[in-house]
């Protein structure tokens, strides 16, 4: 192998290895695993009382830790895949009430 293509092939093989050294997560934070209540609503994209209404009621699970409310992200997935199979299922009724009042229309 010429001098050039050796040089090529480590400049190749470092270029992988700083990229593998970057890549590595060296801090030593903890990963969090719930929301706040704030955090929650932040990420679901709803008002802060919508959120807590819908934890009151039962719609989303959740603990609480003395006055707060914690949420883990899968409890939020799941509540807002949820949310718009009902949003799907009540726009596909309409649209039938709809379809129906105006053949009773055409009727009369």
């Amino acid at each position: 192998m010429s001098l050039e293509k050796t040089i090529e092939s480590l400049q190749k093989t470092m270029t992988k290895l700083i990229e593998a050294v970057e890549s590595i997560d060296t801090s030593n934070e903890i990963k969090r695993t719930t929301f706040t209540t704030d955090e929650a609503a932040e990420y679901v994209g709803v008002g802060r009382e919508v959120l807590l209404q819908a934890a009151k009621d039962g719609e989303v699970k959740h603990f609480r830790n003395g006055t707060r409310y914690l949420f883990r992200k899968k409890a939020l997935d799941k509540w807002i895949t949820e949310k718009e199979e009902e949003s799907i299922l009540c726009k596909n009724e309409n649209q039938y009430m709809d379809y129906l009042q105006k053949e009773l229309r055409k009727e009369a």
